[in-house]
């Protein structure tokens, strides 16, 4: 429905700006809530958050761009969420709960996993080269200190192993998730008893998966050498 408020006018001040773009971003966490994502443009943001479509665009050069955005966001909330999981743990830890605590982290955060799910396929391929660039930036900086704390949990790493980890379990969170949350029709058809055996549970299928992962792991990776 389209809203009879008046158009807000732009920002100049900093801090007017950096509320401005949160509040872009939280308009379109809502939306996505509610619409599929590809149904949404920015238009539709810019009706919803009641500015000027142009606005936007000061902000984030693509629809893509506020998508990425807000993933990073979701990352962010994720990576803390595991850290003080993590550091709970005694050393050293079993792959069980090292699995469990990542299970934990992602699987409680489904805007996070519907983004998951566009991340490689939609929206990285339509991104510009300095927000992609920043993006990784935002993602290496969190991954660091998470990857050197698996490195002292887990007796089997050698330095550098932490860091491959977070991609192996971003990787089966990917697959897992594309798996858990397929197209209406597929959903439909599975639900149907002899099919049925096709339909997963993210949590369940990601952390059996990280885990034995885990428990295969040797030094620098799953076997010596090349």
């Amino acid at each position: 429905m389209v809203s009879n408020a008046p158009v807000l006018k732009r920002a100049h001040h900093p801090a007017q700006q950096a509320d401005r773009r949160r509040h872009i971003l939280q308009t379109a966490r809502s939306l996505l809530a509610e619409v599929p994502y590809e149904q949404l443009a920015m238009a539709r943001i810019a009706r919803q958050a009641e500015i000027a479509k142009g606005t936007v665009y000061l902000y984030f050069p693509a629809k893509e761009a506020v998508f990425v955005a807000l993933i990073s966001e979701e990352f962010d909330a994720c990576f803390d969420a595991l850290g003080h999981l993590l550091d709970a743990l005694p050393a050293p830890a079993s792959p069980d709960a090292v699995a469990s605590a990542f299970t934990r982290a992602i699987g409680s955060r489904p805007l996070l996993l519907r983004l998951i799910g566009l991340l490689h396929v939609v929206l990285e391929h339509n991104i510009d080269e300095a927000t992609a660039r920043r993006f990784k930036q935002s993602l290496r900086d969190r991954l660091i200190p998470i990857a050197a704390t698996l490195e002292r949990l887990l007796p089997q790493c050698v330095p550098g192993d932490g860091f491959r980890l977070m991609l192996n379990a971003h990787i089966l969170s990917v697959g897992w998730q594309h798996a858990a949350d397929p197209a209406p029709v597929i959903r439909t058809v599975q639900a149907e008893p002899p099919l049925s055996m096709f339909a997963v549970d993210f949590a369940t299928e990601f952390q059996h998966t990280f885990s034995a992962v885990l428990r295969g792991w040797t030094p620098g990776g799953f076997t010596h050498g090349a």
